[in-house]
């Protein structure tokens, strides 16, 4: 028997049998990532649900004629039973939609209380026939037939569950669990009426032969007393209604019990609407479900009848499932594997099935029959069993051992193939969890679970050898203290971290927090791993042989080895480039500088420029950062010319995203200079899947190391980190790219396993340039780490030159309102109240900030800022007034004309509800006009050179549209058209197109694109922004709100939650605070506390100092030389104003404030050191502050001693019409 899974359409009345309180905000119902998307979307009706809100289905459909298109799981806690009439899905079909409505009636299907529908979809398409869509239709009739027979009435246990279109885990894209119950019984899925003309046309169409009429869904009645689902919808209520704590503690409360699907042996279980479950992973989940209601125990925000009812129901589902699951859950699946060579697999299905009746009736249960096998001889047993028998007898010590994980059939033969026959039986039996830590694997995805492989876990150990003896009838010598078991759960703990949090590497006290957070709980509890016994095993060869360990401040820091290994690459690459140095052409250089000059006027400063282009042409590395619009695409440009012209070539020129590759594309074409004999642009993950297979024309000997090597980037790029070793060694063989340039756009958005394999296929050795152009500013990558980032802070910490930031805008003046708000979360000091105040009462032409009450409010202001755009005042749609707008003039396409932006996805005012309900008024169509964006990477194996090749086609974050005939564009598909040709991608384009159109999509990966997150939006620039402020949460830090800030070329309009209005500077300043980059912990050249902070200055009484700049550095050390006792960066004025000067002396008890004004030659910062100057003055402070600038060559040391004589006599020089009363140059 098996467990499963179903997926839920979220409901806001907890799948009552009642139409959701407020249909139109329950939004999720009808998000793209719903149950059934494209079903719920065109079945809706707004209106009804609208005027029946918290009505029993049973009424709506009485009165109205109405069938709640939610109807497979609306009435799973419902007490009333009601007949739904469902239509069949290709009514929905735009080829064969009128045909099915008109012959082919709608099921009636009855929704008794306590009862949902469901389906396993993967077991209805046939994925190895390239010419089918549908397996034969007696395949299809006994796959469904053996799902629901595995699904046993009071034995399985059903986990109802979320796709991404919910409000807890939605804006991480992770599925949520939900509840679960107990199975009373499953009813097998009934038939469509389809008319034999109808049926004959349709299985003509090619790929259609096997078109079937079974209805894709089972009927599952659960029972009552064990069925639950967390009180989510509390904690969301409280979340609106209580102001007793703050936000950013709300939020965290919420994320405590937030039970999303992280692991990845469990996400494949969560992708086809209904999957079945082993009992580890039903137990495991189980657990899970615990751990949250113990956390929400602790915040007494839910009844604590509530949560002791639950866990009660809890406590009866574990103990079912750890009594179905036995001692020995893999014995079955191991015998597959033994005999599978000594009968066919259907005649070996009927043995085993007999074997198993056999051990019931002689010995009552498996724990018997092997205490007892060795003495059974032939004659005790049936003729056809005696081979199984003597197969047990022969294998007993690795069976009994084997049979204790709940592994597949899969699973298992590569264990004996891939781990016992390297290391022995009883070198795993020391050591079990090498099965979790050296098991590898190639995934194998089907609707048998028995015959996948989704990889081997932590808990599929766990659960074998350290069961919860409160249900478990059996013990095992097995310590959870054991360095081995400990090992092993540390290894999981910083796969997780880098995996879901970007972390590279983990401290320990963050390590001990996540060991008392694993989920299995009840061994924690029993078996609680203490600081001391960790110290001890961190001597162990058992941990050197698989962690760094080592101490930075006072902290143990942990870091697995092959993610060092991938960091060791990196940095053994930027340091061979640090030391490649070159002559640059002055002269050259300076009459681009005049040219771009006379172009840009007083918007460009001619020292940042020169600097730029001296450092890039004189650097083997070089570094160019600078927020958009500063110029940096017209320096790559500039400098690529320049590169064609010394014959530096080929120039390689790389980007994360399809967007950005497209934008350098252009500059290069419209520059006159591309030629792709010399120049290569792509996106990193293309160049990386594609360039290897284009050798096999060249060396055809070579193609197995080919095949090998891409096929080892998809693993690399999908987690296997540990496979980059072997990937680099590979490479060194002759496969890497000898480019004598390369140009890496957009870098603070590429992560670090991706720069990893970049540098493994470019010969850095023979590569004369490595120019990295990005805003380490923004938001960090989505994956691990921030190589941007830290290698910054590498080279300003080694005093290098190799850095330029462009602070120039050449979009708007610093004085203009935009320039000035940009600047204050781009800057390094954090921003004061009045300053913000003062900022946001500037509105201009470049922004506007507005307020807005509710989505209606929202609506109305959104029209009034397109129909501005527009210059019109007639009242249209707004969905019609975007048309427009992308059309401009000679209906020219530019879906960069306006952007509404949203720090997240779900929430009232997130991109979902914007989408639907401002946009689409409530519902989600794909109609002609249509703005699309691709919600997660789409890949594609093409076949290219004989060789299948797999293909990043569609990236995160991609942008298109749907033109007027209906059809689908993306410029990402129009490069791979030029790039392969129409008939290598035609079913690319069948499978997108599929995902708007198709009515059996459960899905839709394509989603509305009018309104994105801050986190699609990078890397991207729109002339028009609409950015929305709804609400405080920790998801807004300060790099969202620089990223979003910053995506405007032309205006800017915030509209803000009316809520916020009176607190909004105070809030805004608080954002600053909380920073995605700084939380971020990594080890690529060191471990930092903070990676702004470079400068590390060890003072005489041994503390460590870590400063933001080589003049703080040089000002700290000479301070603490003459003995002046100071203060950096001090909190005197933080409490109340938020701000803090660079340094505080104390000389003979009097305070001294230090301000080093370091970039006054740009405005932006003129213009912020204006605002902290009013300050100081209301502090009254202005005799006491002391501000200094560099002058060009006078002795700094010796400046700075002049200024505490002058401090130490109280005579300081006096200065008329500069920064302060007291200024010095230094």
């Amino acid at each position: 028997m098996k467990h499963l899974t179903v997926r839920f359409a979220w409901h806001d009345n907890k799948w009552n049998g009642k139409i959701c309180k407020n249909p139109r905000m329950n939004f999720y119902c009808r998000g793209n990532y719903s149950l059934l998307s494209p079903r719920i979307q065109k079945r809706i009706n707004l209106e009804i649900e609208e005027k029946t809100a918290n009505s029993k289905i049973s009424e709506v459909i009485g009165e109205n004629n109405y069938f709640p298109p939610c109807y497979w799981c609306i009435n799973a806690l419902g007490e009333k039973t009601c007949i739904i009439k469902d239509p069949h899905p290709f009514i929905h079909s735009t080829k064969w939609g009128k045909d099915f409505q008109r012959m082919v009636s709608p099921l009636e299907e009855k929704i008794n209380s306590y009862a949902l529908f469901s389906w396993c979809f993967l077991m209805s398409f046939e994925h190895e026939s390239p010419t089918q869509i549908y397996p034969p239709i007696s395949e299809l009739e006994k796959r469904a037939k053996k799902y629901i027979q595995n699904i046993k009435g009071n034995e399985s246990v059903v986990f109802f569950y979320a796709n991404y279109s919910n409000p807890i885990t939605g804006d991480d894209y992770k599925y949520c669990l939900l509840g679960a119950a107990l199975v009373k019984e499953v009813e097998e899925p009934k038939r469509y009426q389809i008319p034999d003309e109808l049926l004959r046309k349709i299985r003509n169409e090619p790929g259609m032969n096997n078109f079937p009429t079974i209805a894709w869904q089972f009927k599952i009645k659960i029972d009552p007393k064990t069925a639950f689902v967390l009180p989510f919808h509390e904690y969301l209520e409280w979340l609106a209604k209580d102001k007793s704590l703050e936000e950013e503690k709300k939020w965290k409360k919420l994320k405590e019990i937030s039970t999303p699907v992280i692991e990845h042996t469990l996400i494949p279980h969560f992708k086809y609407v209904s999957m079945h479950l082993s009992h580890d992973k039903c137990i495991y989940l189980l657990y899970y479900l615990q751990k949250s209601v113990k956390k929400m125990k602790e915040h007494q925000i839910v009844d604590y009848k509530i949560l002791e009812d639950i866990e009660k129901k809890i406590d009866g589902l574990l103990s079912i499932a750890w009594r179905e699951r036995g001692r020995y859950p893999g014995f079955r699946n191991l015998l597959f594997t033994y005999l599978k060579h000594d009968y066919p697999e259907d005649s070996l299905t009927i043995i085993i099935n007999e074997f198993e009746e056999w051990v019931r009736n002689t010995y009552g249960d498996l724990d018997n029959f092997l205490a007892d096998v060795k003495n059974i001889k032939d004659n005790d047993v049936p003729s056809q069993l005696i081979k199984v028998i003597v197969t047990i007898k022969r294998n007993l010590d690795e069976i009994k051992f084997l049979s204790q994980f709940d592994l597949t059939i899969p699973q298992l033969e590569n264990i004996k193939a891939d781990i016992l026959s390297k290391i022995g039986l009883d070198e795993l039996k020391s050591n079990p969890y090498l099965l979790f830590e050296k098991y590898s694997y190639d995934k194998v995805y089907t609707w048998d679970i028995d015959k996948s492989d989704y990889g081997i876990d932590l808990y599929d150990i766990d659960i074998a050898l350290i069961p919860d003896i409160r249900y478990a009838k059996w013990s095992t010598e097995y310590s959870a203290q054991s360095p081995q078991r400990i090992r092993a759960l540390i290894v999981k703990i910083l796969n997780d971290a880098a995996s879901q949090n970007g972390d590279s590497c983990l401290v320990k006290s963050d390590i001990l927090k996540r060991i008392e957070d694993y989920p299995l709980y009840y061994i924690n509890e029993r078996f609680g791993l203490n600081e001391r016994t960790l110290i001890d095993y961190e001597k162990e060869t058992l941990f050197k042989e698989r962690f760094v360990i080592k101490t930075e401040f006072q902290n143990a820091i942990y870091q697995l080895k092959e993610l060092r290994e991938i960091e060791k690459h990196i940095e053994n690459g930027i340091n061979k480039l640090v030391s490649k140095k070159y002559e640059p052409d002055h002269e050259y250089m300076e009459r681009v500088i005049r040219e771009e000059k006379e172009k840009f006027k007083d918007r460009i400063n001619i020292g940042e420029r020169r600097r730029a282009y001296i450092g890039a042409l004189s650097n083997g590395l070089f570094i160019l950062t600078g927020k958009a619009g500063s110029g940096k695409t017209q320096a790559i440009v500039e400098l690529v010319k320049k590169f064609i012209e010394e014959n530096k070539v080929p120039i390689y020129i790389f980007t994360p995203t399809g967007k950005a590759n497209l934008v350098i594309k252009n500059r290069i074409k419209s520059a006159g200079i591309y030629n792709s004999n010399k120049i290569n642009i792509s996106t990193i993950h293309r160049f990386l899947y594609r360039s290897p297979a284009e050798y096999i024309q060249y060396i055809p000997a070579k193609r197995h190391e080919i095949y090998q090597l891409t096929d080892l980037v998809s693993d690399i790029l999908s987690g296997r980190w540990d496979l980059f070793k072997d990937f680099s060694e590979i490479s060194r063989r002759g496969w890497r790219f000898n480019p004598s340039v390369v140009i890496i756009d957009e870098t603070s958005m590429v992560d670090k396993i991706l720069l990893g394999a970049l540098f493994c296929m470019i010969n850095i050795d023979n590569l004369k340039h490595l120019i990295l152009v990005g805003d380490e500013k923004q938001l960090p990558p989505i994956g691990v780490g921030r190589p941007l980032a830290d290698i910054i802070f590498y080279l300003r910490k080694k005093g290098m030159e190799n850095i330029v930031r462009l602070e120039s805008n050449l979009r708007f003046s610093p004085d203009s309102g935009l320039g000035m708000l940009t600047e204050l979360f781009g800057g390094d000091d954090p921003p004061s109240i009045i300053e913000i105040e003062q900022i946001l009462k500037k509105q201009d032409g470049s922004f506007k900030i507005d307020y807005f009450t509710d989505i209606e409010s929202l609506k109305g202001k959104t029209a009034d800022v397109l129909r501005s755009l527009l210059h019109q005042s007639k009242e249209e749609s707004i969905f019609n007034l975007f048309g427009q707008i992308f059309k401009g003039e000679g209906n020219k396409i530019s879906l960069d004309r306006v952007q509404i932006i949203s720090p997240r996805r779900v929430g009232n005012f997130g991109t979902m509800a914007i989408n639907q309900n401002v946009i689409m008024n409530g519902n989600i169509q794909f109609l002609p006009q249509t703005k699309l964006i691709c919600e997660e990477n789409i890949y594609y194996t093409i076949s290219h050179r004989k060789k299948d090749e797999r293909i990043l086609a569609l990236a995160n974050g991609s942008i298109g549209y749907l033109d007027d005939e209906g059809y689908i564009r993306f410029d990402e598909i129009d490069e791979l058209k030029a790039s392969y040709g129409w008939q290598k991608i035609k079913n690319l384009i069948f499978n997108i197109k599929n995902e708007i159109y198709s009515p059996l999509q459960t899905d839709r990966r394509i989603d509305l694109g009018y309104a994105i997150t801050a986190h699609k939006s990078q890397g991207s620039d729109f002339d028009n922004v609409i950015f929305i402020f709804p609400e405080v949460t920790p998801f807004i830090t300060k790099e969202l709100m620089y990223t979003a800030l910053t995506r405007a070329k032309s205006q800017l309009h915030i509209f803000v939650n009316e809520d916020l209005k009176q607190e909004l500077p105070l809030i805004l300043s608080r954002i600053y605070d909380n920073s995605a980059i700084e939380q971020r912990k990594t080890l690529l050249f060191e471990f930092k506390i903070s990676p702004s902070r470079a400068y590390y200055l060890q003072l005489r009484d041994g503390r460590t100092l870590q400063l933001r700049s080589k003049i703080e550095y040089i000002i700290a050390n000479i301070l603490d030389k003459l003995g002046i006792k100071f203060e950096y960066e001090p909190e005197d004025f933080w409490l109340e104003y938020r701000i803090k000067p660079d340094f505080k002396l104390i000389i003979d008890g009097e305070s001294y404030y230090w301000e080093h004004l370091g970039l006054m030659e740009y405005g932006a910062y003129r213009n912020r050191w204006s605002y902290k100057k009013q300050i100081y003055e209301v502090l009254g402070i202005i005799d006491k502050l002391i501000t200094t600038t560099e002058g060009e060559k006078m002795l700094k040391e010796e400046s700075i001693k002049d200024i505490i004589n002058d401090l130490k006599s109280r005579n300081l020089k006096t200065t008329e019409n500069s920064y302060s009363k007291h200024h010095y140059e230094i």
